[in-house]
């Protein structure tokens, strides 16, 4: 027996009027313009970016943040806690480490040196914990980025 699935679909001006929020992973489509966001269970409509084969969707969030190694000089675990973030429980973010230097290290040293991250703590809406581990013990601060997925 074949199964029928259906999409939340509408005109782009209805769903700009009315402008849920869509669930995470819930796919919108614009019967009109034929374009696609997916929501990330806490951002409106309006506010989400569409789906593009390049740039994800629109559940991508992307923010930085930085990881102090300086604060303890010399130790090869750190825990940074990412505030202010538009996540949910059931998010995954993925952390990887920025080419752009600090004043501390260049961008050849922020591509060559091993850190492993894990993320954990997730508070609704608040913030999330990133926790650096290099095998190497560190100094100075590491630029990050994340998506929020």
């Amino acid at each position: 027996m074949a199964q029928t699935i259906q999409t939340r679909r509408d005109t782009a001006i209805n769903w700009f009027n009315a402008n849920p929020i869509l669930v995470q992973g819930e796919m919108g489509f614009e019967t009109d313009t034929v374009k696609i966001k997916f929501g990330d269970g806490v951002t409106h409509w309006n506010d989400l970016a569409y789906f593009t084969a390049a740039g994800g969707g629109g559940s991508n969030l992307k923010g930085t943040a930085v990881v102090d190694f300086g604060s303890t000089p010399g130790t090869n675990v750190v825990t940074t806690t990412v505030l202010n973030a538009n996540v949910v429980p059931s998010s995954k973010v993925i952390v990887f480490m920025d080419s752009a230097p600090t004043v501390t290290h260049n961008g050849i040293e922020h591509s060559i040196v091993p850190i492993k991250f894990t993320v954990g703590n997730i508070v609704n809406g608040v913030s999330f914990d990133i926790t650096s581990v290099s095998e190497w013990r560190l100094d100075g601060t590491f630029n990050l980025t994340y998506l929020i997925i």
